[in-house]
């Protein structure tokens, strides 16, 4: 994760407490957090998906998953893909999830492309 460290605890935005609970493997409190957000962005989408999906409500997290892979100028574009391909394998929606894996091995470079390539290798 992402997540800074900060020397004062009080001083940490919403976002910043919920990103560091989730680091800490604290899903339920840190997606209760990231829920209490009034105008989410691509990173609260992107870390409520992460939550949702360790708490495996699958639904739920493929649901902010894909509204932050939707942004085309976030760097949570591609993770945030990434993930999604995994809950639809773990749903057992193969072919969806293969259709999103291929648009990460085509359009991202990097470790999300080489993770995609190995997992469609062995889905093949």
């Amino acid at each position: 994760a992402d997540v800074i460290s900060r020397a004062d605890p009080d001083a940490m935005s919403l976002v910043d407490s919920a990103l560091n609970l989730y680091a800490n493997g604290s899903y339920e409190v840190a997606s209760g957090l990231l829920a209490e957000v009034s105008e989410p962005d691509t990173r609260v989408k992107f870390y409520q998906g992460l939550c949702l999906l360790n708490m495996s409500e699958d639904e739920r997290a493929l649901e902010q998953l894909t509204a932050a892979a939707l942004d085309d100028n976030s760097v949570y574009q591609v993770p945030a893909k990434w993930y999604a391909s995994l809950l639809l394998l773990r749903m057992e929606q193969e072919a969806e999830a293969i259709e999103l894996l291929q648009v990460i091995s085509k359009s991202a470079s990097g470790k999300y492309q080489n993770l995609a390539n190995d997992l469609l290798s062995e889905l093949k």
